[in-house]
């Protein structure tokens, strides 16, 4: 009986299961069949409820259950921007293809978000222009036509973070990733940021920033990459007329080959190194080589760059072994002579400067004390000729790693003096010397050169960048030089050239002895030009009473000649020019008429009877006289005339602070000392490149001109400017600066 009973429980139990089980179906049935778009409550209704999204109003969904959206059934299209900035990471990661910008139309944390999810790729987009987007796996910026663009399934966006600023897209490597090599996806264009570590691009080291587009690598302006141990930096080339309508990125190739059009291109494992620059395009600005480079051994305390925007071409060779690495590289000359090119390169304490008329060394200051980086280098302008050349052949510029070059032939072996070894201390070799300056020095007369080179290797070099800037007037007065020290010059100048208040005590700067240039290395180019004026000065007074005494021989044996010919024991003559004796030798005889005739000469006999002279022999006597009238007179008698009475007596002691305003048609008042010293301190303006001098202190403008001043406008400035002109000590570029706006 209670098996019976027992078994009656259990089956009303399952029924009245089965009938909870149908009643709640057909509840839920019933209200499905029930829901209606348009009586349904999107504000606080059940959104699992919906099972047909194409029947929903979504403009009446809020703004906060967007969320609530199931990924597969989300129309972005159907909402408005409050609806989409509340989308979550994974609607949006479904709906990429549809959304114009990641920062405007959906919220920029949660694109960050859906990003890294679907690729597992950082990135940072708070920043980004409003045109980011990403289509078909590729994120881009820039409309219709992308200017930046990343393919996020490539795995090697995974090993670091994409950061989008602006409309500039650049992959930042992971340090802690263990990251070495980087090769990015053919078809994308952004930048590297590869500050915070060293890696490779195809097998060449590679630290700081640079850009790709479409499988080629380039510098862009700002960009600062370090390649192979080579710093660049980039710049708009104003050296060489850019009219930036070209390509203004630099490319850059890692074959060390020749390409097209302007170009960088390295290859440490084979050591060479090519680099070329066209019209219209960017350069690299600083090309410098920093220790562990393949190309050139620069050791901890070397310095060696070049200059990228004054360079055309840089070629490094293929290295043989032993022998320190050449360059070849093509200078820009400036086409406006006005100009010049500037710094081309610096090697340790030398710097290498193209000026308008050649190639010039100059020493960087005390202070900066850097090691050399042992070369051979052939430099060229921009049309290929050779810039060092002599007569016999071109020259090549050779350093050792103790600041010191030399220049030899390019036919001497390389082995002579390029081999390593060879290139430690070249300071006391017999080549030590500019051969191109030593032989400008030749060819201006320069009979000996005392030269401190042994202890400094490039004095010569840069004084003769000082020398060749003065005038040639000057140069070919100069017979001799001595670089001395210091203390030497203070013993031979001190009381006959030029003085220097250093602050601490009084030193000479130079001073002329017999037409030799006593100075020391280190002189200033205006102390030298106030010297070698003097030198000119004095050439002129000596060549005028030189050729005026040569005339002067020629006319008496003239005359010992018709004396002799014509048996006359005394002969007087008057030379009668616009019937005014110009010249008379003997005794003063009357002017007669000349006949018709502006020139004659009228000879006497002891009696004082008239001789008429066949036409030959007066014309050969007239033309005697006037070759020895016409004779220049030294610039020190005309320059006495226009001074006037204003010099000091000599013996006179100058007390002068420098500071005086020129006065009485002085620069300053060291020149009142005697007219030697006057123009020697009229050229020191010019020396400074202070062409405004002149008219700054109103000396020149003469009446009528908008600045004249009559308290200090003096006719004597132009006048001795204007000898200075005529006898070579200024050149015609410098006067016409000092009158510019005046005449």
């Amino acid at each position: 009986m209670n098996k019976h009973l027992f078994l009656f429980f259990v089956l009303c139990t399952i029924l009245l299961s089965c009938k909870a089980t149908l009643s709640e179906e057909h509840d839920t049935v019933e209200q499905q069949l029930s829901f209606d778009p348009k009586t349904f409550d999107y504000e606080n209704g059940d959104y699992s409820l919906i099972t047909d999204w194409t029947i929903v109003n979504w403009n009446q969904i809020p703004p906060s259950r967007v969320k609530e959206v199931p990924v597969d059934k989300l129309v972005y299209e159907q909402l408005d921007s409050a609806q989409r900035i509340e989308l979550t990471p994974e609607q949006i990661a479904r709906n990429f293809d549809n959304i114009e910008s990641l920062t405007t139309d959906v919220h920029w944390q949660k694109a960050e978000e859906a990003i890294h999810q679907k690729f597992g790729v950082t990135v940072s987009i708070k920043y980004a222009s409003p045109d980011i987007f990403i289509r078909d796996n590729v994120i881009l910026i820039g409309g219709e036509t992308p200017l930046a663009h990343a393919t996020l399934t490539d795995s090697v966006y995974t090993l670091g973070e994409i950061v989008v600023a602006g409309r500039d897209i650049t992959f930042v490597p992971a340090k802690d990733k263990g990251v070495h090599s980087i090769n990015l996806p053919d078809g994308d264009s952004l930048s590297l940021d590869a500050r915070e570590d060293t890696y490779l691009i195809n097998d060449n080291t590679f630290t700081g920033s640079m850009h790709y587009d479409k499988g080629r690598w380039y510098i862009w302006p700002g960009d600062k990459p370090i390649i192979d141990g080579i710093s660049l930096s980039t710049t708009y080339s104003e050296t060489y007329d850019l009219s930036f309508s070209g390509d203004q990125h630099l490319p850059v190739y890692f074959d060390g080959l020749p390409h097209e059009s302007s170009f960088l291109s390295m290859n440490g494992q084979t050591k060479q190194l090519s680099y070329q620059l066209k019209k219209g395009t960017a350069t690299v600005g600083r090309i410098e080589f920093l220790q562990g480079n393949p190309f050139v051994d620069v050791k901890p305390d070397d310095s060696f760059s070049l200059d990228g925007s004054r360079i055309s071409t840089i070629m490094i060779q293929e290295q043989r072994d032993g022998i320190v690495p050449k360059l070849v590289v093509g200078v820009i000359m400036q086409e406006n002579k006005d100009e010049s090119t500037g710094e081309i390169l610096q090697n340790g304490k030398t710097r290498l400067v193209a000026e308008k008329t050649g190639v010039s060394f100059s020493l960087l200051p005390n202070g900066e004390q850097k090691g050399s980086v042992p070369l051979a280098m052939l430099l060229k302008d921009d049309k290929g000729n050779p810039l060092f050349t002599t007569t016999e052949a071109t020259q090549k510029l050779i350093f050792d790693n103790s600041n010191n070059f030399i220049i030899l032939p390019e036919t001497v072996p390389e082995e002579f003096i390029e081999c390593i070894s060879c290139a430690e201390d070249y300071s006391q070799s017999v080549a030590l010397y500019d051969y191109a300056s030593y032989e400008l020095l030749s060819s201006k007369g320069i009979q000996k050169f005392i030269s401190t080179a042994g202890k400094d290797p490039i004095a010569l070099a840069r004084f003769m960048y000082l020398f060749k800037k003065l005038p040639p007037n000057i140069q070919n007065s100069v017979q001799g030089i001595e670089l001395l020290p210091q203390d030497e010059v203070n013993n031979r100048c001190i009381g006959s050239g030029i003085t220097i208040d250093t602050g601490t005590e009084i030193v000479a700067g130079g001073c002329i002895k017999d037409f030799v240039v006593v100075t020391t290395p280190d002189v200033s180019f205006q102390t030298l030009y106030h010297e070698t004026a003097h030198t000119l000065t004095i050439q002129t007074s000596i060549n005028w009473q030189t050729t005026d005494q040569e005339y002067e021989q020629a006319i008496k044996e003239y005359l010992l000649w018709l004396k002799n010919k014509y048996q006359i024991d005394h002969l007087s003559y008057n030379w009668i020019k616009d019937n005014k004796v110009v010249r008379s030798e003997g005794r003063y005889l009357p002017v007669n008429q000349c006949k018709q005739k502006q020139e004659c000469i009228h000879m006497y006999d002891n009696y004082n009877r008239e001789i008429i002279l066949p036409t030959e022999d007066s014309f050969e006597l007239l033309q005697l006289l006037n070759a020895k009238k016409e004779v220049p007179r030294s610039i020190g008698y005309r320059w006495l005339d226009v001074a006037g009475d204003e010099y000091l007596p000599p013996g006179y002691m100058i007390v002068t602070t420098g500071r005086e305003p020129p006065e009485n048609g002085f620069v300053r008042k060291y020149g009142s000392s005697n007219y030697l010293e006057d123009i020697s301190t009229f050229v020191e303006p010019i020396a400074k490149e202070d062409h405004e001098f002149f008219k700054r202190n109103k000396l020149i403008q003469p009446p009528g001109h908008p600045d004249y001043d009559p308290a200090k406008y003096d006719q004597r400035y132009k006048q001795k400017l204007d000898l200075l002109l005529e006898y070579g000590f200024i050149t015609k570029e410098d006067y016409d600066k000092i009158f510019e706006g005046v005449t």
